[in-house]
């Protein structure tokens, strides 16, 4: 229940103001709720995880010379291999 407890406060908030305006026609209270929901948006955990690291950089020459060794690959055969 936790995970979705910021999926569940945002489109409370959203339908909170939608509410709020279409009952007490008050502009005011429903931006507020509205731009509480963006703001909790903005700082909950994303759902996708975390960004995966940045791979170590490679030489042009290991580059070169795996693509020497084998006629025909492409620059990305040969990055993916010296990443390996």
């Amino acid at each position: 229940m936790k995970k979705y407890a910021p999926i569940i406060a945002i489109i409370g908030l959203a339908a909170l103001a939608w509410v709020a305006y279409l009952v007490t026609d008050n502009v005011l209270v429903a931006a507020f709720l509205a731009t509480l929901a963006v703001v909790v948006w903005g700082f909950s955990p994303s759902g996708l995880g975390r960004a995966p690291g940045r791979k170590p950089e490679v030489s042009p020459a290991e580059l070169k010379q795996y693509r020497r060794d084998h006629p025909g690959s492409t620059i990305g055969d040969a990055i993916d291999h010296a990443r390996r």
